[in-house]
């Protein structure tokens, strides 16, 4: 909920998000990537790290959340 009280819809969630980037490194042929995410980038990287663990050689969060 926001600040002043509006309900906030996206139609495009951090979940879409990390299944694109491993859509993308499916398409530029990355069996394995080194995942580096600041803020927002962060959140995205842990999501790609738990529902694709076989795709991460380590990961890195800065100024992120969770």
């Amino acid at each position: 909920m926001h600040k002043i009280g509006w309900r906030i819809s996206s139609p495009y969630t951090l979940d879409d998000m990390a299944v694109d980037l491993v859509h993308l490194l499916d398409g530029l042929g990355i069996k394995k990537a080194h995942l580096v995410g600041i803020s927002l980038g962060g959140m995205i990287a842990q999501i790609v790290a738990i529902i694709s663990s076989d795709r991460v050689g380590s990961l890195t969060c800065i100024a992120t959340l969770a």
